[in-house]
């Protein structure tokens, strides 16, 4: 099952790299809100997470946490700014949402 979702993974961002940038889907935005720098502005991170909506925050989860997978570090530790974010995202949908199990989905 992991081969598969990996597989799909790899297809669909091969497939999205083909795609003009003018012309790439929403995804593009998410992937833009992804810091990268040595330092975060965790402060300012959590304002960005707090104003987003349900559909953005789960997007900028689900995109932090592929950042930490081995598979997008070609099996090396994740870097830390973007397990400051996927932590930050978590946190900031267990404020929105405590009753809901946090699931794979971030």
């Amino acid at each position: 099952m992991q081969s598969a979702k990996l597989a799909v993974t790899a297809s669909f961002i091969s497939n999205w790299l083909c795609v003009p940038e003018a012309e790439r889907p929403w995804t593009w935005s998410v992937m833009s809100e992804i810091q990268v720098p040595d330092r975060i502005d965790v402060e300012g991170l959590r304002v960005r997470l707090h104003k987003m909506t349900g559909a953005e925050l789960l997007r900028f989860g689900q995109a932090a946490r592929y950042m930490c997978s081995t598979y997008a570090n070609m099996a090396k530790p994740s870097l830390e700014p973007f397990v400051i974010q996927l932590r930050e995202a978590r946190m900031e949908r267990r404020r929105r949402y405590p009753k809901l199990p946090l699931s794979e989905s971030v």
